[in-house]
């Protein structure tokens, strides 16, 4: 694939990803908590394919800031064991100690079930 078509690519699953991200909250604001769920998962998985295209670029840096916040998108639709998962594999990756204490305090939220 081209470096362009790729880019494209990755431009596009960003917009998507976003788009859901705006529906889910509204979805959730309007206290429509269960369709909210659904697109927080559809909104993570575009997260971790944007994490993978962005590894595959060699952008770490970035693609960590996508795989947490696929785990944060993961605890919001109640999927801790998931969420738990990718901020283990943050933690894993080379990151700045001021990242890493942020991953650790919303991993804590995740073992607890919550986003307070």
């Amino acid at each position: 694939m081209s470096n362009n078509k790729y880019n494209n690519e990755l431009r596009k699953l960003i917009g998507k990803k976003s788009s859901i991200l705006l529906y889910a909250d509204a979805y959730m604001s309007s206290g429509r908590q269960e369709e909210a769920k659904s697109l927080f998962l559809d909104a993570a998985m575009k997260e971790e394919q944007i994490v993978k295209m962005l590894g595959t670029d060699g952008r770490h840096e970035d693609a960590i800031v996508n795989l947490v916040s696929a785990a944060s998108c993961y605890m919001k639709a109640e999927q801790y064991g998931k969420a738990k998962d990718l901020l283990d594999e943050a933690l894993d990756r080379p990151i700045t100690e001021a990242w890493r204490q942020e991953v650790l305090k919303l991993k804590e939220k995740c073992l607890h079930g919550n986003l307070v």
